[in-house]
């Protein structure tokens, strides 16, 4: 909870940097979980797609890399509110990833999300004539859809481990 604001107070940081420290750090307590537990995660890594490792890196690294971005280069709570469309996308593209029918429901949330996003930035005394698109806000939007295509496409493979986000995890750091 107190990442955003750090991240958006420490300007000048490379967000490569933070990435390689965050997920750095969550390969280590990977790591560190498989010693404690004498766990050889290799025969359930081997069965995961090569290309889902590529998808790994680029949804959970791109998306920390986009996010750090955002928050650097537009007013943090816009960047967030962007951000945080990714569970409507989620819901949106995984629908769509699994074959499913969408149903009055799936419209329904995806609707009211957005009229929440409206409220809050209205609520800030944000008018639409007042809106100034930032480079973070792009950013903001990649950083949601990285995340909602990976959180998509890795509902196809519901078989794969944890162990496997250890690996994301150290190689996007």
């Amino acid at each position: 909870s107190m990442t955003a604001p750090i991240v958006a107070s420490a300007v000048g940081v490379d967000p490569f940097l933070y990435v390689a420290l965050g997920d750095g750090v969550g390969a280590l307590v990977f790591a560190v979980m498989w010693i404690m537990r004498r766990h050889n995660p290799l025969p359930e890594l081997r069965t995961v797609p090569i290309w889902l490792y590529g998808l790994g890196v680029i949804g959970i690294g791109g998306h920390n890399l986009t996010w750090v971005a955002a928050l650097q280069q537009a007013p943090p709570l816009e960047a967030t509110l962007i951000i945080y469309t990714w569970p409507l996308l989620v819901v949106v593209l995984t629908t769509l990833s699994l074959g499913q029918r969408f149903r009055w429901f799936h419209l329904a949330a995806g609707l009211l999300g957005m009229l929440g996003i409206v409220a809050l930035l209205v609520g800030k005394g944000l008018s639409i004539g007042q809106f100034q698109l930032m480079s973070g806000h792009f950013w903001a939007v990649v950083s949601a859809l990285t995340w909602a295509v990976f959180s998509a496409m890795a509902a196809r493979y519901p078989g794969t481990s944890n162990s496997f986000l250890g690996v994301i995890f150290g190689l996007s750091a």
